[in-house]
């Protein structure tokens, strides 16, 4: 509940504070912000992903569209394990085998579309 409006024609805006001396309209035009920001930020997309267990390193690359492009692991920053890759559908294309940071074993999947 307002205590006091401020209705002064040179700042062209009008202050409400309450009971406590808090100016309502400021305090309404934060929360206004951090909407917008919170919103501008959910339609980000995310790049690259990385969950790291000791030295272990689960890595997920997306499209631009949110779809994977990439995941795998690293151990000790070397790829290690499968690593998948898929297109811009989500079709996996190829997955490849490392070892210690060393390709051993490529296989593409373009025949299987």
């Amino acid at each position: 509940m307002a205590n006091y409006v401020d209705f002064s024609m040179s700042t062209h805006l009008h202050h409400v504070w309450d009971n406590n001396n808090t100016n309502i309209r400021r305090e309404r035009m934060k929360i206004m912000v951090v909407i917008l920001i919170i919103g501008c930020l959910s339609f980000a997309s995310i790049a690259k992903m990385e969950t790291t267990y000791g030295d272990t390193t689960k890595v997920s690359i997306f499209h631009k569209n949110g779809k994977i492009k990439v995941e795998g692991v690293k151990v000790k920053k070397f790829k290690d394990g499968k690593w998948k890759y898929y297109d811009e559908n989500g079709f996996l294309v190829r997955v490849d085998n490392y070892k210690n940071g060393r390709k051993i074993k490529s296989m593409e999947m373009g025949a299987l579309k």
